[in-house]
């Protein structure tokens, strides 16, 4: 999740590069990332962020998995386009 805002955010102007990493651990542990982006991003038909460039989507897939595997949850959301 942060190389996917790291990646994110170089695409965009030195002062407007920011990334906010949260984690709480009570009741559950919980992680979020969040960060600016030009508005190029696509959701499939479950939510999901996808990308049509060589060598992207591995990271999401990753938590995906780690998600299934834990009985945990994983929530995307694109805002402000």
């Amino acid at each position: 999740a942060i190389e996917n805002a790291i990646h994110a955010v170089t695409k965009l102007p030195e002062n407007e590069r920011i990334i906010r990493c949260k984690c709480i651990h009570r009741p559950k542990l919980m992680f979020s990332v969040s960060n600016p982006y030009i508005c190029e991003i696509n959701l499939d038909e479950k939510g999901i962020p996808t990308s049509e460039e060589s060598g992207h989507g591995i990271g999401i897939r990753s938590i995906i998995a780690y998600c299934e595997k834990n009985d945990a949850v994983c929530d995307f959301k694109i805002e402000g386009c």
